[in-house]
């Protein structure tokens, strides 16, 4: 239901640069939009870590992917060294973008390292930011701090929540 309501977004079916995380252990499962976007002939943008730094590589093919540190699938090596595959965050169209919790009012809890933070905040606003979860992720209100940043939806099984929803 989560990924039939992101392809359903006008945001995300009009984005010809799709930024989107791996889904692995508990996170929602991303697999299935990212096979649907390369059939589309759409560009996908994949995160990989750079020290403390979240880069973004474009992917041909799903088994382009290849396990690394805390078990997340990233581009090889050789993918994210091809400046012809570098991806800039300012390039792309939507952001999917995984969290641990979200509030109604796109706030985002991830795992305390900042690391999507620093990434959304070299994201121009008019780049659609779209959180993935489960209706249980949802909490009454997600403590922040002056770095956090919003996303515009969060999109679980039961709605999509968020600015484009308010009147």
């Amino acid at each position: 239901m989560i990924l039939e309501r992101v392809s359903a977004l006008e945001q995300y079916a009009t984005a010809a640069i799709v930024s989107t995380y791996v889904g692995v252990g508990s996170e929602v499962e991303t697999i299935p939009l990212i096979r649907s976007a390369l059939a589309e002939e759409r560009t996908v943008a994949v995160p990989w870590m750079d020290g403390k730094q979240i880069r973004l590589a474009r992917i041909d093919a799903l088994d382009e992917l290849v396990p690394s540190a805390y078990g997340l699938l990233e581009p090889p090596a050789e993918i994210r060294t091809d400046h012809t595959r570098q991806i800039s965050p300012e390039s792309c169209d939507v952001f999917l973008i995984p969290g641990v919790a979200f509030d109604r009012e796109g706030n985002r809890l991830g795992h305390g390292r900042g690391y999507y933070d620093e990434l959304l905040a070299r994201v121009p606003r008019a780049a659609a930011r779209v959180g993935l979860a489960f209706e249980c992720q949802l909490v009454e209100r997600v403590p922040t701090e002056p770095h956090d940043q919003r996303v515009h939806l969060v999109v679980t099984e039961l709605g999509t929540y968020g600015e484009a929803t308010r009147k």
